[in-house]
């Protein structure tokens, strides 16, 4: 007899046998499952949206402290005493903060830079350099995360800039052409907004003028905008007049960072000109058959002559001294000083000179190969007839001499060893006839000099084409300075 199986069912509910019960039950578990798994779900989602927000804010917060540090090591350059500069340099860092970080990206407030803006700060305890350590502080809402009952947090960044003290040796050229040019003016007005770039206190500089003759007008000091005269006052005095002795302005501009001594900071000298090189300083052996009373070597100046120095600048005419060396202080009424003072007389030379400037060759029996500083005046770089193992004296060979000491003197300034690292930039004016770009590129080892050598502290030479351009160039080489003292 079969055997029956019976359910007993509920009245109202549906008949379910065998699979379609199991699957009635899986429902129910899954249910459970899903809720269960929304609980940690939901939170894991939240941070990734939360998270990636914070990040957002993290990045521009990190951008705006990096360019608030570094706008605030520049700034220590502004004001004449440390307290000023400091107070400068953190009210720039906040500024820059602010702007780069504006209220309300992503909700989130302005930022805060810690009790009593003590995320700012500024460290000296390094010789000869400081240290600006920027650190702001922004609240930033959560969204998904408020499930776990946190409503914001604290995102921070942090950057730090140092500044390292700057040693500067300004080599301005003050030779005739640039009153003829009508560009003396508009030199000293650049050259004193490039000197306001730098920090009193802190940073030293000096001030070397030269044309036949130079003197360091301002020793290197570090009161350069506050002593009496002070560096601008002594610019705005200049008067332009001479030839152009780039090899000795550049060698006592060298000096001053010898004397100084400080081969842990920026040293740096800028060297400005508008012509070709045509005047040297050396010591030169007088002839016996010479009118001079005195016969002794004797210490001075020869330069090219030119006819027409605007027009032909690299064709001298005659060759003209010997004149004095050292100038006297600003402003000077004339360049053109017969010399050595007291040690001419009877001096072919020293006789109306201005108007019978070969007569110096009456007295001279050669010159030397290497200038007054040691700088070589034969190098290969410009060609000088030779007489005997000196040099002849002509009027090509005075000129090409004088060339030769300036790229000696540039070659000897990043070799040297007593005060290394020394980068040296230059600016030549192209109103009369211009400078040679690779001149003065040997001068700074610019990467494009003909001569570039990689082993020494590289520089780099800017071209101002009109005198309206002289500001500009003056503008950059403070920023290229500046920027290598980050």
């Amino acid at each position: 007899m079969q055997k029956q199986s019976f359910e007993v069912v509920r009245e109202g509910e549906p008949i379910m046998t065998g699979n379609k019960a199991r699957t009635f039950k899986e429902r129910g578990i899954s249910l459970i499952f899903t809720a269960m798994t929304l609980v940690f779900i939901v939170p894991m989602v939240g941070l990734a949206i939360d998270a990636g927000i914070l990040y957002t804010v993290k990045g521009k917060l990190q951008m705006a402290v990096d360019a608030a540090s570094l706008a605030a090591a520049r700034a220590l350059s502004r004001g004449n005493d440390d307290t000023t500069q400091q107070s400068n340099a953190k009210a720039e860092a906040e500024e820059y903060v602010l702007l780069n970080f504006p209220s309300g990206y992503f909700n989130v407030p302005t930022p805060t830079f810690g009790t009593n803006n003590s995320g700012i700060s500024i460290d000296e305890s390094v010789a000869n350099q400081r240290s600006v350590s920027v650190t702001a502080f922004v609240t930033a809402p959560l969204y998904f995360l408020r499930w776990l009952g946190t409503n914001n947090t604290t995102v921070s960044a942090t950057a730090t800039a140092v500044r390292r003290d700057v040693n500067v040796v300004v080599v301005m050229d003050r030779s005739g052409s640039l009153s003829v040019s009508n560009s003396c003016t508009p030199l000293k007005a650049a050259a004193v907004s490039f000197v306001s770039k730098f920090a009193n206190g802190r940073d030293n500089l000096a001030l070397v003028t030269f044309a036949t003759s130079s003197i360091p007008d301002f020793p290197i000091a570090n009161d350069f905008q506050t002593a009496s005269p002070s560096v601008p006052t002594i610019l705005n005095s200049v008067n332009c007049t001479g030839g152009t002795n780039t090899a000795q302005g550049l060698w006592e501009g060298y000096q001053q960072l010898v004397t100084l001594n400080q081969p842990n900071a920026l040293n740096v000298v800028l060297l400005f000109t508008d012509g070709y090189p045509n005047t040297f300083t050396a010591t030169y052996p007088i002839k016996n058959s010479s009118s001079c009373t005195n016969k002794n070597p004797k210490t001075g100046v020869l330069a090219a002559g030119y006819l027409n120095p605007l027009t032909q600048p690299t064709t001298p005419s005659s060759e003209w001294g010997i004149m004095s060396y050292v100038a006297g202080t600003q402003p000077m009424a004339s360049d053109l000083t017969v010399g050595p003072p007291g040690n001419y007389s009877g001096c072919s030379y020293s006789s109306n000179w201005t108007n019978s400037a070969t007569n110096v060759g009456n007295d001279i029996q050669y010159i030397p190969t290497t200038d007054f500083w040691g700088n070589s005046m034969n190098t290969g770089y410009q060609p000088v007839t030779m007489n005997g193992g000196h040099i002849n004296v002509d009027p090509n060979s005075v000129q090409n001499a004088g060339w030769n000491a300036a790229d000696s003197a540039g070659l000897r300034i990043r070799q040297n060893v007593t005060i290394p690292n020394i980068r040296v930039f230059a600016i030549g004016l192209g109103n009369s006839g211009g400078v040679p770009a690779d001149f003065l590129e040997r001068v700074a080892n610019d990467p494009r000099a003909s001569n570039f050598d990689s082993n020494y502290p590289t520089g780099a030479y800017f071209f101002a084409p009109t005198t309206s351009d002289i500001s500009d160039a003056f503008a950059q080489v403070a920023s290229a300075i500046l920027h290598l003292a980050r």
